[in-house]
Parts: C-alpha cells; structure tokens; sequence
C-alpha cells in the first residue's frame, strides 16, 4: 500500500502541475496551493519525510522542490498576468485605431446625390 504522506506529496505536486496553471486568475486557489507547498517545505525541512526522517538528502530534495514550485507558480501568474494586460492594451489600441478610421471616412449622411437630388452647381432660382 502506498503510504499517505506520499501519495498526499504525489497530489500536492499534479495539483501544481496541471491544475494550477489553468486557474492563476482564481486567486483563492492559487494562494491556498502555494501555502500548502510552503507549509510542506517547512515541515519536510524541519522534521524530515516521514519514513525518511534520517535521510537529509531527501529531506533537502522534496523541500526545496516545493519551494521551487512556490517560484514557478509566481512566475506562471506574473506571465499570465503581463499576456492579460497586453490583451488589453491591444483590444484598446485596435479600437482606437477603428475609431480613428470610422471618423476619417464618410458616414451614412455624405451619401452620393441621388436622381432626386438638385445637380452640382444648379441654384434652385430660374
């Protein structure tokens, strides 16, 4: 049988792997994932992997992955954030650009004359 610390670290580690990426802007989530990482680093460091406690290269290994995991979700969130804002800023851009261009051309009320319409030049006096 697997023993429960390992499979609940193999859970911490799919949890960041697949699912954290695809909720960074879940901000609840995304702090309660990197809390339980910290909160594992610290224990792994400070009493060891259970079943392992005499093993200081395990110990430095798992911990120290979880804390890199803390460092790639950051960084995940920070890149995620700079695509949103640069989303926004090209959304923003490409309005004003169709603004700009609606306000150059001619709209609906400078339509050519029509049969109905007087000649160019005739003053309506004969």
């Amino acid at each position: 049988m697997i023993p429960p610390e390992l499979l609940l670290l193999a859970v911490l580690f799919a949890v960041n792997r697949l699912v954290l990426p695809r909720v960074l802007q879940n901000a609840p989530v995304f702090w309660l994932v990197n809390a339980l990482d910290v909160a594992g680093a610290v224990y792994i460091y400070v009493r060891g992997f259970p079943g392992m406690e005499d093993q200081t290269a395990v110990r430095l290994l798992i911990g120290t992955l979880l804390l890199f995991h803390v460092a790639q979700n950051l960084s995940l969130r920070a890149r995620e954030r700079d695509r949103v804002e640069m989303a926004g800023k090209l959304r923003a851009a490409r309005l004003a650009a169709a603004r700009a261009h609606t306000a150059d051309s001619p709209g609906p009320s400078a339509e050519p004359p029509g049969p109905s319409a007087e000649p160019p030049g005739a003053t309506g006096a004969d």
